[in-house]
């Protein structure tokens, strides 16, 4: 594990912008939240996080808001920041975390807004939330119980004051993951950020009454 660890963090140094790197990176991320790393590979982790979350608000900010590439590469390394932050603190410490929370608020004020960068991002419909959202997403986030994948692929999740929640967008690579552990049978467990009470399009109302809307930052360790 230490070996693949010190392999992310070196190739991000040589390949900071790279898409698919930062999308690998992402998804070693989910898979192996439950392991206890060493120290060691905490840091390389981070290491590379913070690299590709350097190299992308570098490029952005040179190439101005609008670039499309650029704005792609930093919606790539938001959505991995986000991530990163919401791993259980086996994988990143409160030290890593504080590191990273800085460069997304670096990310945040260099990206833009496209479709194509909203998709890298992997953070729904209308794109970043600015300054509110990496606040919720470092201390607004709930322990939530996963009660349902629907059939439209919308996720139904309830916190531990008995507060349910329908989540309609979730990243791919999560998504995956909690659909494979629900199949299985397994409880799992998700951080989310409550959103506002909305009437839920389609099944997202029980008994006529609204149902809140929910933001899933990641799967939590169970």
């Amino acid at each position: 594990m230490d070996e693949r660890c010190e392999k992310f963090a070196s190739d991000a140094s040589t390949r900071p912008t790279d898409t698919k790197l930062i999308g690998t990176l992402r998804k070693f991320l989910y898979r192996n939240q439950e392991q206890r790393l060493s120290a060691a590979s905490q840091q390389a982790l981070c290491d590379a996080c913070v690299r590709h979350a350097a190299a992308a608000a570098a490029a952005a900010a040179a190439a101005g808001t609008g670039a499309a590439t650029a704005d792609v590469v930093a919606a790539a390394a938001t959505g991995l920041i986000e991530d990163a932050l919401a791993m259980p603190f086996n994988i990143f410490t409160t030290g890593h975390k504080k590191q990273l929370l800085k460069h997304l608020d670096r990310l945040r004020g260099v990206e833009g807004g496209g479709a194509s960068a909203a998709a890298a991002r992997g953070g729904g419909r209308g794109g970043g939330g600015g300054a509110s959202a990496a606040s919720a997403a470092a201390s607004g986030a709930r322990s939530c119980a996963v009660l349902d994948v629907t059939l439209d692929g919308a996720i139904e999740v309830m916190d531990d004051d008995g507060e349910t929640a329908r989540v309609e967008e979730v990243d791919e690579c999560v998504a995956a993951a909690i659909r494979e552990a629900f199949g299985r049978g397994d409880e799992v467990r998700v951080r989310a950020v409550f959103g506002s009470a909305a009437a839920a399009k389609g099944g997202g109302k029980r008994g006529g009454a609204a149902v809140a809307t929910a933001r899933v930052l990641g799967i939590v360790e169970r």
